[in-house]
């Protein structure tokens, strides 16, 4: 059981790694192989990271209350992919502006990903690769604080690294060569209900 929801929550973390990718290939920007491993290796950064401070927290908190803790992170979490999915498909979505030109653009990249190629040259180079690395996982790093008090392993980071790396590469392909007809709004708000449903999961167990 355990084995199958981490399978299930790689593929919910990767969804926005595909959508990125789906963003980059229509618009036919460039992302290089090493590029895509700084986005990665920031992947596996923020989930080790935090899955050792949950697994913290969680030593702090009477067991029978981690699940239920971890669980509402997810759900939280879900919940708020959710409502970005829905956003996603509005005529037209409203940026987020904030003061912080850093933080800024991070929230611009979640939004809107093309806006990650900064000089416009029409690739991606390593400082971009960062920042959209970093913009990416936020979700990656949030989600693995509940899924450690949750009671998941280091298990998840290879699952999340493979996942993503795919999810990436699926992305770019699937964009490039525009077969983008299939996918509608459903694809961006699944990753959302299955993250609630696994932290639903945890209240039950």
């Amino acid at each position: 059981m355990k084995f199958f929801t981490a399978l299930l929550l790689a593929a919910a973390l990767s969804a926005d790694g595909f959508g990125v990718g789906l963003a980059y290939g229509i618009r036919k920007i460039k992302v290089s192989f090493f590029s895509i491993l700084l986005i990665i290796f920031c992947a596996v950064l923020a989930m080790t990271f935090s899955l050792i401070f949950g697994q913290l927290i969680a030593g702090f908190i009477p067991y029978h209350l981690t699940s239920f803790f971890g669980g509402s992170i997810l759900v939280l979490f879900g919940f708020w992919q959710l409502l970005e999915g829905l956003k996603k498909y509005k005529d037209n979505p409203v940026l987020l502006t904030i003061k912080l030109k850093t933080f800024g653009l991070v929230l611009q990249i979640i939004r809107e990903p093309e806006n990650a190629d900064m000089d416009r040259s029409g690739d991606i180079n390593y400082k971009e690769a960062l920042l959209l690395g970093i913009a990416l996982n936020i979700d990656v790093a949030g989600v693995g604080l509940g899924a450690a008090m949750a009671g998941y392993s280091f298990i998840l980071i290879p699952f999340v690294t493979i996942g993503l790396f795919f999810a990436l590469y699926l992305g770019l392909i699937i964009g490039k060569k525009s077969i983008t007809g299939f996918i509608g709004k459903k694809g961006y708000i699944i990753p959302g209900l299955v993250l609630m449903l696994l932290g639903l999961i945890n209240y039950i167990r």
